[in-house]
Order: structure tokens, then sequence, then C-alpha cells
């Protein structure tokens, strides 16, 4: 994390310089001279495009979201019928055994 933190401020750096050279280009009329420094401003900005893709933790980004999905739905899914039970005012839980050729005892 430190070390992509400091190469963001590096390139970030270099593209700040690129965009006063420009500017200062621009501030002089000196057209000439602008195309180059605007194709010199593409570096920098694409090594922080790259630098803003590289991930700072060891797995995957969806990883975290899956095993918490993986943990937690089944709580919301017991959640969400245990409250529907109590609204509705049937037992907690219904098993199969409770039933006899098809009806519910």
């Amino acid at each position: 994390m430190v070390e992509k933190r400091s190469l963001m401020v590096e390139a970030s750096g270099r593209f700040e310089a690129a965009t006063h050279a420009l500017h200062q280009f621009v501030d002089t009329v000196q057209w000439a001279g602008a195309d180059q420094i605007t194709r010199v401003m593409a570096g920098p900005e694409l090594e922080m495009s790259a630098l803003r893709r590289f991930p700072t933790w060891p797995w995957e980004a969806g990883t975290l979201r899956n095993l918490t999905a993986a943990l937690l739905l089944p709580i919301v899914i017991w959640l969400i019928q245990t409250g529907l039970s109590k609204w509705l005012g049937w037992p907690a839980s219904r098993s199969a055994s409770g039933c006899i050729s098809g009806t519910l005892t």
C-alpha cells in the first residue's frame, strides 16, 4: 500500500510538471512545442491509470464480497424465515415428519 502510494505521488508529480510545461508553452504561444508536451503527458497519465488498477489487498476484490455473501446469506434467510413464521403465527420449525399422507398435523 505504501509503495503504491509513493509510486502514485511520483507519477502525479511528473504529470503536474508536464501540465505546467504545457501551460507555459500555451501562455507564450509556442504551439510547436505544445504537441510534444501533450505526448509527454500521456506517459504519467498511463502510469497512474495502471497503478490505480493494482490491488492493494493480497486477494481479488470479489473474494471478500463472495465470502461475506456466503456467510451472511444463510443468516439473513434464517432471520426472514423466523420473522415471517412469528408474524404469520406458524411454529418456528416445521418438519416433514409432521406430515401424514400429504397433510400437516
